[in-house]
């Protein structure tokens, strides 16, 4: 370490196992970590309200620009379709890792030098943590590498060798024997082979990992199984023509509570019985109504946040896609509404509270799918723009600060003719913001809207979520 940095350290004490686990989280993010996602009102990063007994109420985190300023760091924010990043790819990586003005880009000695300390940090907690902690880790440590080896390179031939070391690692680490059954870490893999395009290898590992999974009944394999099939028809969803892979991703919904077992879709399979459709839409209607009742007590109970969401967030977003194949939006609707109305916020005194963040998230999730899917159909079909618009008006009254509603807000406000809607929301909120993220993604839409005029173009551009 050389004369000009100072290394300052701040004494406090960390009581709980959960505010010890938040606080390597953030550690690990310093290195360049992708280690929570990026939601909840005023920008924060989901419970990092309750890292440390900080006296400021608004504890605003942005570690890098593609948080709000995604075309600024090489990747552009403007798609024609609508995905949901909590559920497909592809993976993130920001940080200190790759912080190119820091670091020598050109050799990568820097970043391999990182990627020991990483792999020496992982492996210590990993043996210290136990289920469901260690798994986390696990999925940190794969998204990571994956993410960090796979960075486009100058040459071809030197993309295809990062590819190569990247498979390499993710299935050396899967075949360890205590990680072979580990469905979350399958599903990080097949997306990962996903947005490689390696499409068929993808689908293989998620058809697998779901015909062992489903012969497990604990609780917590009921969560992962719904998570992993959400994921699987996510990417079935974004992957381009429906009409060929409608078949396919209604058999996987229909398969998910029809049965105990999982067989694996093939193209010669004929068309599923009306009968089979109407059973699951039953066992959907009747699960998730146990799920709504039980979602309380089931809050009382947690020890450890579930960043990607409660088991409720991932069956609405199966049954709604289900109801959307068979019947149509509205009736995809209604699956979320009464998912919204059951995770409906309370006002408590405790903001600290596990139960009380985790139902927060939860609430966010299933309004991110909910707006997503909203926005999906209206690209197809001929609905009024008002119905989205009304959604993303409920979307930032709950959640003000959130750039995912705000940046498909002024997406959507890009084609109307009047041209001061965007900036009258951005007027009337930046006057309550209790974050930076409002002032950015105002001054990122007026960046967008300079382009337009200066393209002459008027096309509705959709933010990818």
């Amino acid at each position: 370490m050389g004369p000009n940095h100072t290394v300052v350290f701040l004494s406090f004490q960390v009581q709980s196992e959960q505010e010890k686990y938040i606080l390597i989280l953030h550690f690990l993010e310093f290195l360049g970590v992708n280690t929570m996602p990026y939601t909840s009102c005023s920008g924060q990063r989901v419970a990092s309200s309750y890292l440390t007994n900080l006296d400021h109420p608004y504890h605003i985190i942005l570690e890098h620009p593609r948080q709000v300023f995604p075309d600024m760091v090489g990747t552009s924010s403007v798609h024609t379709s609508v995905s949901n990043s909590d559920e497909g790819c592809p993976l993130q990586c920001n940080g200190l890792a790759f912080n190119c003005s820091s670091l020598d880009c050109r050799t990568g000695e820097v970043c391999e030098e990182l990627q020991d300390l990483l792999s020496n940090i992982f492996t210590q907690l990993i043996a210290l943590y136990k289920e469901p902690v260690r798994t986390n880790l696990l999925v940190l440590w794969l998204q990571h590498e994956l993410c960090s080896l796979t960075i486009q390179q100058r040459t071809e031939k030197k993309h295809k060798k990062r590819v190569k070391a990247a498979r390499k690692f993710a299935k050396k680490l899967l075949g360890k024997e205590e990680n072979r059954n580990n469905l979350l870490l399958w599903e990080v893999f097949a997306k990962w082979e996903w947005s490689l395009g390696n499409k068929e290898d993808a689908c293989k590992m998620l058809d697998m990992g779901l015909s062992f999974a489903k012969q497990l009944t604990e609780t917590h394999h009921k969560r992962t199984i719904a998570q992993v099939v959400s994921t699987y028809t996510e990417l079935l969803w974004t992957s381009g023509d429906h009409k060929d892979i409608d078949l396919g991703f209604l058999y996987i919904l229909t398969n998910f509570v029809d049965s105990n077992t999982y067989v694996p879709y093939k193209s010669s399979n004929p068309v599923i019985p009306s009968v089979t459709i109407i059973r699951a839409r039953k066992l959907y209607q009747e699960q998730l109504q146990n799920a709504m009742n039980g979602y309380q007590a089931s809050l009382t109970t947690k020890e450890w946040l579930e960043l990607s969401g409660s088991y409720i967030v991932h069956f609405a977003r199966c049954y709604a896609r289900f109801q959307y194949l068979t019947v149509g939006m509205q009736a995809a609707s209604v699956v979320m509404e009464e998912t919204l109305s059951c995770l409906k916020l309370h006002h408590q005194t405790n903001v600290s509270d596990i139960p009380h963040i985790q139902q927060k998230l939860d609430y966010e999730l299933v309004m991110t799918s909910y707006t997503t899917m909203m926005a999906q159909h209206i690209l197809s079909n001929p609905v009024p723009l008002s119905t989205l618009r009304n959604l993303l008006r409920r979307a930032l009254n709950e959640f003000p600060d959130s750039a995912r509603f705000l940046q498909l807000f002024v997406s959507v406000e890009a084609k109307s003719h009047i041209a001061g809607t965007v900036r009258r929301h951005f007027d009337h909120a930046i006057q309550d913001a209790k974050s930076p993220i409002l002032c950015l993604c105002a001054i990122n839409a007026e960046k967008q809207r300079q382009q337009m005029i200066s393209n002459k173009t008027g096309r509705i551009l959709f933010i990818q979520l």
